[in-house]
């Protein structure tokens, strides 16, 4: 069997991950136009949007990695990895922009600088649950031996 695919027990999880994605997606979609229709605008349109997507995409991520259906074996640490230093990118540039004035909310709306820092956080989050993921499973897998 190739170690590239996965098994059936990974693609019926995977299907489930992405049934979960949905059901967020939706809620968050549902919660902003209400939002919305209350006059309560907290972020720019595509902000909000991307946001959505990704805080959906996180926590599915997150629920994948953590039910080992995410990575394929060998390019799971560089996908975290990757994923860790965009957040360091980002939290960097932010972190830059604050410090030469800019803010993160603007007259009660999130800025650049807010979508960035929620973006790193987002980053973080799916990398460092990767990382995370594999040192227990080294850990435990070295503790059964």
């Amino acid at each position: 069997m190739n170690n590239k695919k996965f098994d059936e027990r990974q693609i019926y999880i995977r299907g489930k991950v992405f049934y979960h994605i949905y059901i967020i997606l939706a809620v968050l979609l549902l919660l902003n136009a209400f939002l919305i229709s209350s006059d309560i605008v907290w972020a720019d349109g595509f902000y909000s949007s991307i946001i959505i997507l990704m805080t959906a995409t996180a926590i599915g991520s997150v629920e994948a990695i953590i039910r080992d259906a995410y990575f394929v074996k060998p390019t799971g640490h560089v996908i975290s990895v990757i994923m860790i230093l965009c957040g360091i990118m980002l939290i960097i540039a932010t972190v830059v922009q604050i410090v030469d004035g800019d803010a993160l909310l603007s007259n009660g709306q999130l800025t650049q600088e807010g979508f960035s820092l929620i973006m790193s956080i987002l980053f973080f989050t799916i990398g460092g649950s990767g990382i995370i993921k594999s040192i227990y499973d080294k850990f435990t897998k070295s503790e059964k031996e």
